[in-house]
Formats: structure tokens, C-alpha cells, sequence
């Protein structure tokens, strides 16, 4: 306690070099913010409050594991949140086999799914595996050419905090694409 939002991708708060990227890149929890920029992209609340746009509501699934609470407590506090923006979230009930097997995430059936990655005491590792481009990992399938050429620097940089920095340019670039949201270490 406090509880804060990781907002980093790559290290955790008791790293070194960690910074809070959402916030440096302005993309940070900011409800009138959220609300601004859907009127500005034309999602007017309608009459029961979600948003619609050339007569179609703003709706998105958020894929939850039957069975498991710390899933379905996540699922509903999505939707909850969402729905102050005008949002509509339904709830995608997924079997754990098919979370357990890998399916749910390797063939993409989820708009929206909260899953846990493990931090390390190595994070530059994992960085290709999960954002770099047609990586198996890279569940969200965005191509950051930008992150793509910033990994290969990465991983041949020697420089402790050169490897911090370059680092942070291509957290910035992940944030900037929304590919994933780290909420919590």
C-alpha cells in the first residue's frame, strides 16, 4: 500500500531505471480526457448513456475465466469502469482449458482478457518476445517497426543505462500504440 498502477512494460517499480510511461506519455488514467476524445471522434453518449457512432454502439467483449475469481472480479471492474465513458462491456465467458491451453490467446478470440506476466529480474529478455513483430507472444499482433529496430539495439547494448534508456523509447512507443495495459507489479 498504496496501491499504484505499474504503467511501465518492461520494469518493474523496484527496478532500476522504472518510470511511470503512461504518465510521460500522457496516457494516463483521465476520465474527462477519455470522454473528450471519444466526442472528438464522433462517439456521442446516447440516451442509455453508451456511445454511438454512424448508429452503432460502442461495445466491446472482455473475456473472462469462468470459475476464477480474481478473472471475473477483473471483468466486472472493466466493465464497470468502461461504462463511465459510455462503453459498453459484455463479459465472454471462457472455459480455463482454454485458457490453459493457450488458444484464447493464440488465436486472438478476445477483444479485451486480463492475463498475468511475470516480471524478472532480467526484463530486457522478454521485450522481442512480447512486442516485437509475428512474435508468438505478441498476443495484441501490432507491428512497432520503431520497437522492432530498438530491440536489436537492446540486446546488443552493453551500458547498463544506455540499455535503460533505449528502453524507455520503446516503452513509450508500446504505450503510444496501446498494445497492452500493465496494471499492477
Amino acid at each position: 500500500w498504496p496501491v499504484s498502477p505499474l504503467n511501465n512494460h518492461i520494469l518493474l517499480a523496484t527496478q532500476e531505471g522504472y518510470s511511470d510511461s503512461a504518465k510521460a506519455t500522457g496516457i494516463d488514467y483521465n476520465l474527462d480526457k477519455a470522454k473528450s476524445d471519444l466526442e472528438a471522434a464522433g462517439w456521442k453518449a446516447g440516451t442509455d448513456g453508451i456511445r454511438e457512432k454512424d448508429g452503432k454502439k460502442l461495445e466491446i467483449g472482455f473475456s473472462q475465466l469462468v470459475g476464477v475469481p480474481v478473472s471475473e472480479n477483473e471483468a466486472l471492474q472493466v466493465q464497470d469502469q468502461l461504462k463511465e465513458i459510455g462503453i459498453k462491456v459484455n463479459i465472454v465467458n471462457v472455459p480455463i482449458a482454454k485458457f490453459q491451453d493457450g488458444s484464447v490467446l493464440t488465436e486472438h478470440e478476445f477483444d479485451l482478457i486480463a492475463f498475468s506476466w511475470i516480471g524478472t529480474p532480467y526484463p530486457f529478455t522478454s521485450i522481442k518476445q512480447i512486442y516485437g513483430t509475428d512474435q508468438e507472444s505478441n498476443f495484441a499482433q501490432l507491428s512497432m517497426p520503431e520497437v522492432d529496430e530498438l530491440i536489436k539495439q537492446i540486446d546488443v547494448e552493453t551500458d547498463p543505462a544506455k540499455r535503460i534508456e533505449l528502453a524507455a523509447q520503446a516503452d513509450k512507443i508500446i504505450w503510444e500504440n496501446v498494445h497492452t495495459l500493465p496494471l499492477y507489479q
